[in-house]
């Protein structure tokens, strides 16, 4: 037995009705669980009411464990959010496979069967957290409606072509994972890309160009990752990028000249700085385009970088330059105005 807290909106009695129910259940479909209990809020509801409902969240107690199936979820087929909050829960195979109106839908699971999501094809925000380390490489394959895609896990690597059909992708977050390299050509079917958040990873490196087809990206954070160095072209044809987030962990060691270069719009950048850079490479921050409007805020004191760097950063920015810039990044949501 155990306990399921389900939180709805429904159009009921004439209202939409917000509800908190607590039921004690076993093998119980969510479908029995909600006619039964829904009886308590409104006594004349009918069973053809249910097929009203649209916003469905399910936090069940940690107490217990359960693998959900596609009948877990019958007489819900209209359902276009569903939200689950506990990675204890599992998901087999086809589990969603007849709640075909989905547009968002959110779940914490501890793994990710092939074939998962093959029937959701209206999905348009996705969002998938757990314990998981892999992903099957065509999880995504008959999805390619969806706009936003979160995955928050500990990947340590993703399939090259795991993101192949989702062509109308405009934001994609793998934040909090443990990915230490991403595969070369990973996002060259997402061109459609405004915001990439790769915050709170392991990467050090990136293939030649990994970002290159992104044109319309706007926004791309690499907030703590323990990159030591940027070579000139990694940036390659960003000309839209306004908000660059480059914040390594224990600060770069190193910048290739020319490596902002093709940043024509880049309003908004963080920098840490290792306290053993010494070579500046000269205009790194004033050639190109990105001389003309970009201000940069050092995440550190400028007593930790060497007189001979801060001269140089002093010539090529000027006013455009502020240390002490104290302001957790993890106050932003990637993509947020920082001002």
């Amino acid at each position: 037995m155990k306990i399921l807290f389900v939180f709805l909106y429904l159009f009921l009695c004439g209202q939409i009705v917000f509800a908190n129910i607590d039921v004690c259940q076993k093998e119980s479909s969510i479908k029995d669980v909600l006619e039964k209990d829904l009886k308590k809020i409104c006594s004349d509801i009918t069973i053809d009411e249910l097929k009203s409902l649209t916003v469905l969240a399910i936090n069940p107690a940690t107490s217990g464990y359960r693998v959900y199936q596609a009948k877990d979820f019958e007489g819900l087929e209209n359902l276009k959010a569903l939200f689950f909050y506990d990675i204890y829960q599992e998901f087999s195979e086809g589990a969603f496979d007849n709640l075909t109106s989905l547009e968002a839908l959110h779940i914490d699971s501890k793994r990710l069967p092939q074939g998962l999501f093959k029937n959701l094809k209206n999905l348009r925000q996705l969002y998938i957290s757990g314990d998981f380390t892999s992903l099957p490489s065509n999880l995504f394959d008959e999805n390619s409606n969806i706009q936003y895609l979160g995955i928050t896990g500990d990947l340590t690597t993703i399939p090259a072509n795991i993101f192949d059909k989702l062509l109308k992708l405009e934001k994609l977050s793998l934040s909090w994972n443990k990915l230490s390299s991403l595969p070369s050509g990973v996002f060259d079917y997402n061109t459609k890309l405004k915001i990439l958040d790769l915050n709170r990873n392991q990467l050090q490196t990136f293939p030649s160009g990994i970002f290159s087809r992104l044109s319309d990206l706007k926004a791309l954070c690499l907030f703590n990752n323990p990159i030591e160095s940027l070579k000139n072209g990694v940036f390659a044809n960003l000309k839209m990028l306004e908000q660059l987030r480059l914040t390594p962990s224990e600060g770069l060691l190193s910048l290739e000249e020319g490596v902002f270069s093709d940043l024509a719009s880049l309003k908004f950048l963080t920098l840490r700085l290792s306290s053993n850079f010494t070579d500046l490479p000269e205009g790194v921050f004033s050639n190109g385009n990105f001389k003309n409007q970009a201000h940069v805020y050092f995440l550190q004191s400028i007593s930790e970088i060497t007189n001979t760097v801060q001269k140089s950063i002093e010539r090529d920015l000027g006013y455009r330059a502020d240390f002490n810039y104290l302001i957790s990044e993890d106050h932003w949501r990637c993509g947020d105005n920082p001002n």
